[in-house]
């Protein structure tokens, strides 16, 4: 609402991506659990868990998590989950594309 009113009236909010999450961690279910509440009416797309060592090594390698070539499972793993809010994200602008 506040973005609406007071930054720009036409801007359609999509869904929300929750990022930086640790299944494990109390806080960060009771808040995922909570983003509806602040959120009504807006998609919620899978979490994107926490894992530094991933990001921090692909980043370094200049490539997405997408496209960084490695068989270590934390990698597949985050390929994966960003694959999966891919496609959700593309679902909701009705766009049918597999992302794998």
């Amino acid at each position: 609402e506040e973005v609406h009113r007071g930054v720009n009236p036409s801007l359609d909010i999509l869904a929300v991506v929750p990022t930086q999450y640790v299944k494990n961690v109390s806080l960060h279910t009771a808040a995922l659990e909570n983003i509806e509440r602040f959120a009504p009416g807006v998609p919620i797309v899978s979490p994107i868990r926490q894992r530094p060592a991933v990001y921090a090594e692909a980043h370094a390698s200049g490539v997405p998590i997408p496209a960084y070539e490695s068989n270590d499972k934390q990698v597949r793993d985050a390929r994966d989950e960003v694959n999966l809010v891919t496609e959700e994200l593309l679902e909701l602008i009705g766009r049918n594309a597999s992302v794998s």
